[in-house]
């Protein structure tokens, strides 16, 4: 439990850096990252409760590559629609055309056991929250 975090944002990762070739690159959510992975190693620390998705991440962040971590972070840890974050698979999956009778999907909540409830209550979120307007 006594291990030591170096922060993302003083970590080199060639990596990282051609994920967002072409973008600007999100200190913002380095920070954030830095912030969770930190608060997580906190409560371990002091023997608290840390959720699946939280070890993961910090996980990613001591053992692994910042892009790693990064990713896991943007695509399947934090659950806010944070404007402007596009990154290259975005951009490119933007642009696939789609067949005329393609409709948006629309998603609504389930609760119970079904293991997609999750998935479609972030969508559901996400659409309450103007993605893709």
């Amino acid at each position: 439990m006594e291990f030591t975090y170096q922060s993302l944002g003083t970590k080199s990762d060639p990596e990282l850096i051609d994920f967002f070739d072409g973008f600007d690159f999100r200190h913002d959510i380095i920070e954030r990252i830095d912030k969770e992975v930190y608060m997580g190693m906190q409560d371990l620390s002091q023997g608290r409760q840390v959720p699946v998705a939280l070890r993961k991440l910090i996980c990613y962040a001591v053992w692994g590559n910042p892009v790693d971590a990064y990713k896991w972070f943007e695509y399947s840890y934090q659950n806010e629609y944070m404007p402007h974050r596009y990154l290259p698979e975005h951009v490119v999956l933007r642009h696939v055309p789609k067949p005329a009778e393609y409709t948006e999907p629309r998603a609504c909540v389930f609760t119970g056991r079904r293991k997609h409830g999750d998935v479609r209550a972030r969508m559901a979120r996400a659409n309450d929250q103007g993605v893709g307007e």
